[in-house]
């Protein structure tokens, strides 16, 4: 059955790759009937969120992500020298909130390879409106290209590893895989690694 999944506001609004284990194992035993169950929750769950990504929802969107995912993404927009968008968001920020991110940042500068996550934002950051003001601006300005790309990608595979789940998909030949983790009442977003060409 075809499976549209989440929009590309993931790679539009430019998420940072991450290096996440792998649960893709050649060797896994072939799922139990409870595995296949849960599996086909996660992946329904995952098929709504993108339902209304595609609709234009944003709200929807940032809420099925996690906060460590919603940092990763922080973290690309502040290293960004060409982002305008984040820079006059971040000048409106107040003075206690503007120290705050910017040590942040620089302790990430400092120690952070580019391929490591980023620690948490401070919640004060991470719950503001401000950060979701941020995030649905770069929303608006891919929503074209994301409703696309949604309406064309398709679940290929669902892996559920303990406290993790990867979701593989396929877009337009391509091959991705979102990572999720539960936090708060349900599982969101936690990682993603670029598309790669399929081969021939």
């Amino acid at each position: 059955m075809r499976r549209s999944l989440l929009a590309a506001v993931l790679l539009a609004a430019g998420c940072v790759p991450d290096q996440r284990p792998n649960r893709m194992s050649a060797d896994r035993p072939p799922p139990t009937p409870r595995e296949i169950d849960e599996q086909r929750k996660i992946a329904e769950g995952f098929e709504k969120w993108n339902a209304a990504t595609a609709a234009g929802d944003v709200e929807a969107t940032y809420r099925g992500m996690t906060g460590a995912f919603k940092s990763n993404w922080m973290l690309l927009r502040l290293r960004d020298p060409n982002d305008m968008v984040t820079k006059a968001f971040v000048a409106r920020l107040d003075a206690d909130s503007r120290l705050l991110l910017d040590k942040w940042f620089e302790a990430h500068q400092k120690h952070l390879r580019e391929r490591e996550r980023p620690v948490r934002l401070p919640e004060t950051i991470l719950g503001s409106q401000w950060l979701f003001e941020l995030y649905r601006e770069h929303f608006s300005r891919s929503k074209v290209e994301m409703v696309a790309q949604a309406k064309a990608r398709t679940i290929t595979d669902v892996y559920v590893d303990g406290d993790g789940v990867t979701i593989v998909t396929n877009t337009m030949g391509r091959s991705e895989m979102y990572m999720l983790s539960f936090e708060g009442d349900g599982w969101r977003v936690d990682g993603y690694l670029e598309a790669r060409m399929r081969k021939p």
